[in-house]
């Protein structure tokens, strides 16, 4: 009788348990881009890798290119908070009575929904006196329905549009840490570039090739910029790419970004 007991108790825990949407297997690919020099490319990768204690809370690792930069935790209402050991100066001057952590993500999601996040500054200028400031701000408002997409692992992922779209359970396609700071001011750009789960590909930015961005060669020519001709074609056709760039790969991929042919052009502007 205790053992039907137990196992009854279980099952109606299991009932109202909610799921978590951060994987701790998670990988991202962040591109850096420059307004100011269109050849300028680099990328960061963002990697959960193991478990630490800090603060007395459990938060998964986070390594940037193979470091350590910061914990990760979910908490039981899917809300994603960062944890950053290196401000824990700035926490314990400005901020002694907080919790060290930001919020960064909200994905406890349901129609009209507001979201919020936490964004960190280390010094704002107010009428020429720099102050510390830790703001809460609207990241995202709900609407009445919530959009979903299928991603490369052929799962459905909720979305909404903010600054960018941000996936649940993936964060920012402007990068995961896009709300979290200040913007540089140099004319650099972000986005998401790749984002894998436990080693399988699960969003590829639209815009790009590869998940491996080192040169301008790499980017996703577009429709609007190629000539393809004849159009439509039984059989032989030829693209034509844009005067000045001179294409070593032509890849081409179907919509769930398998790829389906490559051509090596050796620097040629021309593929027949």
């Amino acid at each position: 009788m205790k053992t039907k007991l137990l196992i009854l108790i279980l099952l109606f825990a299991g009932q109202f348990a909610k799921s978590q949407t951060f994987s701790k297997k998670s990988s991202w690919t962040e591109l850096r881009t420059k307004l100011s020099d269109p050849t300028f490319f680099e990328t960061t990768t963002y990697r959960v890798d193991g478990d630490t204690l800090m603060d007395g809370k459990n938060y998964s690792k986070l390594f940037v290119n193979n470091k350590f930069f910061a914990g990760l935790r979910e908490t039981g209402d899917n809300k994603i908070y960062v944890h950053f050991p290196e401000f824990n100066d700035f926490f314990n001057t400005y901020f002694p009575d907080s919790d060290r952590e930001l919020l960064i993500y909200d994905f406890g999601w349901f129609p009209g929904k507001i979201l919020y996040h936490q964004t960190m500054y280390e010094t704002k200028e107010i009428n020429g006196t720099a102050w510390p400031s830790l703001d809460s701000t609207v990241q995202a408002v709900l609407g009445g329905n919530i959009d979903s997409a299928q991603l490369l692992d052929g799962k459905y992922y909720q979305r909404v549009q903010s600054i960018g779209t941000i996936i649940r359970g993936i964060g920012s396609t402007l990068g995961f840490f896009f709300y979290t700071f200040d913007k540089p001011t140099d004319g650099s750009q972000f986005s998401l570039l790749c984002f894998h789960i436990d080693g399988v590909l699960v969003y590829r930015n639209p815009g790009y090739t590869s998940c491996d961005i080192s040169t301008a060669s790499a980017i996703t020519i577009r429709d609007a910029e190629v000539k393809l001709y004849p159009n439509p074609s039984n059989d032989v056709i030829t693209v034509e790419f844009p005067d000045g760039l001179n294409v070593d790969t032509f890849k081409i991929f179907d919509a769930k970004g398998v790829l389906i042919k490559a051509y090596e052009l050796g620097g040629k502007n021309r593929l027949e």
